[in-house]
């Protein structure tokens, strides 16, 4: 997912709608083609035909990675750390 806000200001503009299960009930939310990069790093950029949009920035939150982007990395989270590294 990604915030609205974000993808406002960069000037995307949506490629459909989907509807997403949330606690309150079932919503409508638009679908963004995206390319997520991770600049500063070895990490390949990943492209997505569809991404939803959602209301995040009020969290503090720009994007949630799901499993969908995970699966292209190696991920290692220490817990007692509060660490976390993505590794090709």
């Amino acid at each position: 997912a990604i915030d609205d806000e974000v993808v406002s200001t960069l000037g995307i503009v949506p490629v459909g709608q989907t509807q997403i299960h949330t606690a309150g009930g079932i919503i409508s939310r638009p679908l963004y083609p995206l390319r997520f990069s991770f600049p500063g790093t070895d990490l390949p950029p990943i492209t997505f035909r569809r991404v939803a949009g959602s209301a995040l920035q009020s969290q503090g939150i720009v994007a949630l990675l799901g499993r969908d982007v995970l699966a292209n990395f190696i991920l290692v989270y220490n817990g007692p750390a509060g660490t976390f590294s993505l590794a090709v």
